[in-house]
């Protein structure tokens, strides 16, 4: 967080800034959700929407994301698994990206959020996961096709959640929740020049 403040001042100092980068995107992605050393990883789908607000500095983007997720176990339910159907919640990410001519690449750095299941334990205790550290990596292209226009591409996606929480119990995980994903992204751009 510091390292983000002291950039910001950098840039408004030395007067480079040139705009406030908003987008809000939406995605669908494969992939699973597993703990570490499970002999079986369940199939999950993912879809959801988020947005990014930051500065822009020609090529360069600064800002934080946040994003909402639904998670569809597509594998059969094997016991001693469970279902693993949920949403998941990107609270608060660093995001950095590049945006040039007709491709925009963006990773940001989650940090904060949670993966709330559906189903609940066998005492109807709501269970969920906190404590995320993870990545996302984007790459995408400019598209128009009216009245639509904006940048479609692929992300990949992989986060590990530390923290379980049943009920009010709250745990450590000795090994850690990993959902990861792939799959595609659009994404919708508004720019608003700071006249710097």
């Amino acid at each position: 967080m510091y390292v983000l403040m002291f950039i910001f001042s950098f840039l408004i100092s030395t007067q480079c800034l040139g705009s406030i980068y908003l987008d809000v995107h939406t995605s669908v992605g494969n992939g699973q959700a597993v703990v570490e050393n499970e002999s079986d990883s369940p199939s999950m789908l993912q879809y959801g929407i988020g947005t990014t607000i930051g500065l822009g500095f020609y090529p360069f983007i600064l800002g934080v994301s946040a994003d909402k997720y639904l998670v569809n176990q597509m594998s059969d339910v094997k016991s001693p698994y469970g279902n693993r159907k949920g949403s998941r919640t990107n609270i608060f990410s660093l995001t950095i990206g590049l945006n040039i001519m007709s491709f925009i690449l963006k990773a940001d750095y989650q940090f904060m959020g949670n993966y709330n299941l559906d189903k609940k334990n066998i005492e109807g205790l709501e269970i969920k996961y906190e404590t995320p550290k993870g990545l996302r990596f984007y790459l995408g292209m400019q598209f128009e096709f009216m009245p639509l226009a904006g940048k479609l591409g692929f992300f990949y996606e992989s986060v590990d959640y530390e923290k379980e929480i049943v009920g009010a119990n709250e745990s450590i995980l000795s090994n850690k929740m990993n959902i990861k994903q792939i799959g595609l992204m659009a994404q919708f751009d508004f720019d608003f020049g700071l006249g710097i």
